[in-house]
C-alpha cells in the first residue's frame, strides 16, 4: 500500500510543479466555452441569476417561510451544489478527453485533474457574486469568524473533490457506463439533499441528513455565511470523508496508474 502512496504522491508533487500548465489550461478552458460572446463567463452569473429570482419566491410560498432568509439559503445551497455537482461529472471524462495530452505529453496525470478543479473554482467565483449580494442585502449579521469558516469548509471541499475526482476519472476511464451511474445519482441527491428545502422541515430525522455526505460538504459553507452556529458534525464527516478519499485514491492511483494511457 505506501508503495502505491508513494507513486501517488510523486504525481501530485510533479502536478505541483507544473502548476502552470493546468491552471493555463483551465483558463482556456473557460475561455473557448464563451468565444464570441459579448459578456464571456458573466453568461454563468446571468443564468444563476435567474434561475434563483424564478424558483426563490415560489418556493418561499410552498415552504411557508420568510422570502429574505429563505433566498439567501437557496442561493448558498444552489451554488454550493453545482460546484460539487459540476467538478465531480466533469471528472468522469476527464481522462477521456484528456486522451490527446495523456499520449503525446509526458505530464503527471493528476494535473488534469487539477486543472478541472481550478476551472470550477473560477466559476464557483463568478457564481459567489450571486451569493455575495444575497447575504449583503438579506442576511441579518456577517462577521470575520464567519468568514475564516467558510474558507475552511470551501478548501476542505476542494481537497475532497480534488482526491475523489482521481478515483471517479480512472474507474469511469476503465468502465465507461459509470459516468451515467453518477450523473443519475446526483440528479436523486438534489432532491434528498437540502438544498431546495431546509432540514428543519424533517426535525428529528438527523440521520437521514447526516447520512448524506453532500449535506455535510454544503453545510460547512453554506452555515457560516447565514451566521449560523459551526457545523461540527457536518466539519467532522466531511473530514473523515477526506482522509477515506485519500486512502482510496492513493492505492487505486499507484495500482493503475501506468493502464491510464492504455485504457483512454
Amino acid at each position: 500500500m505506501l508503495k502505491y502512496l508513494k507513486i501517488f504522491y510523486e504525481d501530485l508533487l510533479n502536478s505541483y510543479y507544473q502548476r502552470h500548465i493546468w491552471i493555463n489550461l483551465a483558463l482556456m478552458e473557460i475561455k473557448s466555452s464563451y468565444r464570441r460572446t459579448k459578456i464571456g463567463p458573466i453568461w454563468i452569473t446571468i443564468s444563476t441569476i435567474i434561475l434563483l429570482i424564478s424558483i426563490g419566491p415560489l418556493y418561499a410560498l410552498i415552504f411557508k417561510v420568510d422570502f429574505k432568509s429563505y433566498f439567501v439559503y437557496l442561493a448558498c445551497g444552489f451554488t454550493f451544489w453545482g460546484f460539487i455537482k459540476d467538478t465531480t461529472l466533469e471528472n468522469t471524462t476527464q481522462y477521456v478527453h484528456s486522451r490527446g495530452y495523456i499520449l503525446s505529453e509526458p505530464y503527471p496525470l493528476t494535473l488534469y485533474i487539477f486543472k478541472s478543479l481550478i476551472k470550477n473554482i473560477i466559476i464557483l467565483a463568478h457564481n459567489m457574486s450571486v451569493v455575495i449580494i444575497a447575504v449583503f442585502f438579506f442576511s441579518n449579521e456577517f462577521n470575520f469568524l464567519n468568514l475564516i469558516i467558510f474558507i475552511l469548509g470551501f478548501l476542505l471541499n476542494c481537497l475532497i473533490l480534488f482526491f475523489i475526482g482521481v478515483s471517479i476519472a480512472i474507474i469511469c476511464l476503465r468502465y465507461r457506463d459509470v459516468a451515467n451511474i453518477i450523473q443519475n445519482i446526483f440528479t436523486v441527491f438534489f432532491f434528498i439533499t437540502p438544498i431546495l428545502w431546509k432540514p428543519s422541515l424533517i426535525e428529528g430525522k438527523i440521520s437521514f441528513m447526516y447520512g448524506n455526505i453532500f449535506f455535510s460538504m454544503i453545510e460547512i459553507m453554506r452555515a457560516p455565511l447565514l451566521n449560523e452556529s459551526i457545523p461540527i458534525f457536518s466539519f467532522a464527516i466531511t473530514f473523515v470523508g477526506l482522509l477515506i478519499s485519500i486512502i482510496i485514491t492513493g492505492i487505486l492511483f499507484g495500482k493503475y496508474k501506468n493502464r491510464i494511457a492504455l485504457w483512454s
